[in-house]
C-alpha cells in the first residue's frame, strides 16, 4: 500500500516545552540559530557569493531593456501603453516569484497604477510562467523522499494551472484522480 499523502498525514506530536526559565530557553535557541548560520567552510561562502552575483546579473539582464527604454515611456504615452508596459510585465514574469506577486498585486490596484498597466499585469494572474517538468520531478522527489512514480500511479506532465509560487498537475493515487501542487 502507498503511504498517505504528506498533506493528509497525521500531525506529529509536539514535544513538551522544557520546564524552567523561559529566558534561558530563548537564549539557548538564539545560540543554536546563531551557530546554524556560521560556517567554517569557505566554499559555502564562495557558492553563496556566486549565487547572489549570478542572480544580480540575471536581474540586470532582465530589467536592462525596460530601464533603458523608460525615458521613451515617460515622454511618449503610446509607446508606454503599447510597448513598455508589456516589457515590464515580461520582466516581472522572468524575475521570479516575488516579482510576479508584486505584479499580481499591482494589477488589482487601478487606484495606484494606470489602468492599461493593470490590464497588462493582470495576465500574471492567469499566465504565470511554468517551470520545466524536470523541476517538478526533482521537487516531488525531495518532498516525498523517493521517485514520485513509485508513489503515484501516473502524473500528467502538463500543468493544469500555474501561479507565482507553484503549479498544479493531475495525478492518480491508488486509482483516484488527485491534484499535485
Amino acid at each position: 500500500p502507498s503511504p498517505p499523502s504528506p498533506a493528509l498525514a497525521a500531525p506529529r506530536a509536539r514535544k513538551a516545552a522544557p520546564k524552567g526559565d523561559f529566558n534561558k530557553l530563548k537564549r539557548t535557541r538564539g545560540k543554536i540559530a546563531d551557530t546554524a548560520w556560521k560556517t567554517d567552510d569557505a566554499s559555502d561562502e564562495i557558492l553563496t557569493c556566486l549565487g547572489v552575483t549570478s542572480r544580480a546579473v540575471w536581474l540586470a539582464a532582465v530589467w536592462f531593456l525596460p530601464v533603458l527604454l523608460s525615458p521613451f515611456a515617460i515622454s511618449i504615452g503610446s509607446f508606454r501603453a503599447n510597448v513598455w508596459y508589456k516589457l515590464v510585465a515580461m520582466a516581472l514574469a522572468k524575475s521570479g516569484a516575488a516579482f510576479i506577486k508584486w505584479g499580481q498585486w499591482a494589477a488589482v490596484r487601478p487606484d495606484m497604477f494606470p489602468l492599461r498597466l493593470c490590464s497588462v499585469l493582470s495576465q500574471l494572474h492567469s499566465d504565470a510562467p511554468r517551470h520545466p517538468w524536470a523541476h517538478t520531478v526533482s521537487t516531488l522527489e525531495a518532498v516525498l523522499g523517493k521517485d514520485p512514480f513509485e508513489y503515484f500511479d501516473a502524473i500528467d506532465k502538463e500543468a493544469i494551472a500555474s501561479g507565482s509560487i507553484a503549479q498544479v498537475h493531475v495525478a492518480y493515487l491508488e486509482g483516484h484522480k488527485v491534484a499535485v501542487k
